[in-house]
């Protein structure tokens, strides 16, 4: 029934088949153009471009080095440079830093100089605590007929600490007064009879003894002054640091008419170290 009224209208027979006969659907004219004219570029430059198959390539540039290759030589250079200044001339094939040679010297200098300030804080210690022996005329005592000339000698010790094991040997004559420069004293010998201890700032007496009976014409020599009687000597010690220590003396007694007054050191034969 319903085929038949639409066929009696007449429309659905003509509509298919106008439906069927229409052309497939176009696409937009703009992306047509488009698409024409990239095809037409293509082309044109698939004709005009070289063929680089049939040309030989081209030589090879030669290229700078890499600017971290360039850095790494320039960093070598600057290290040998470097290196060149902070060793000293190779020395019998040694090579030696400066700044380590230098600091080693001024080490040893320190040390040295150190060592300097001991040594002498030590020595000045010695000297202000060590003993010193002196000896000086004491008495006299004159000769008789049955006795000979005795000069009496202290021995004092003027230093801080006491002195060990000292023994002194002394005796006395006559000599020209002024004494020569070349008057030969007699030789002491070690042949050590006893020995003494002193204390600081005490004192010990030994004897110069007269080894003859002095003449009469001695005697007036003495008294007038020409010639004198000097004792002389020698004393040994050891300190309190154990170092032997010598003491050489010479007194001249001073006389008169009226006997002896006094005395004085000569200028010879008074050492000590």
């Amino acid at each position: 029934m319903i085929f038949a009224y639409l066929d009696e209208f007449g429309h659905i027979g003509p509509y298919f088949e106008q439906d069927q006969a229409l052309p497939p659907h176009d696409k937009s004219p703009g992306v047509q153009a488009k698409q024409e004219a990239d095809s037409g570029l293509k082309g044109q430059g698939d004709t005009n471009a070289p063929d680089y198959k049939a040309e030989k390539p081209p030589a090879a540039i030669p290229q700078a080095p890499s600017r971290s290759l360039q850095n790494d030589a320039e960093a070598k250079a600057g290290q040998s440079q470097e290196e060149g200044t902070e060793f000293w001339p190779p020395f019998y094939g040694v090579r030696l830093k400066i700044t380590d040679s230098l600091l080693a010297l001024f080490t040893l200098l320190l040390w040295w100089s150190t060592a300097r300030l001991v040594r002498g804080a030590d020595k000045t210690a010695e000297r202000q605590l060590r003993a010193y022996v002196t000896s000086n005329h004491w008495s006299l005592a004159e000769q008789t007929s049955t006795t000979m000339l005795q000069v009496q000698i202290a021995a004092f010790n003027t230093g801080q600490t006491p002195a060990y094991d000292i023994y002194l040997f002394a005796k006395c004559d006559v000599f020209p007064y002024p004494l020569p420069k070349d008057t030969s004293f007699p030789e002491f010998t070690d042949d050590v009879r006893s020995v003494s201890t002193v204390g600081s700032q005490k004192f010990i007496l030994t004897t110069a003894d007269m080894d003859r009976f002095l003449s009469d014409i001695e005697l007036k020599e003495i008294r007038s002054g020409s010639k004198r009687i000097y004792a002389f000597g020698i004393g040994r010690y050891k300190d309190i640091f154990r170092v032997t220590r010598t003491t050489k003396f010479c007194y001249a007694v001073i006389w008169s008419v009226e006997g002896p007054i006094g005395g004085e050191h000569t200028l010879q034969h008074n050492e000590a170290d």
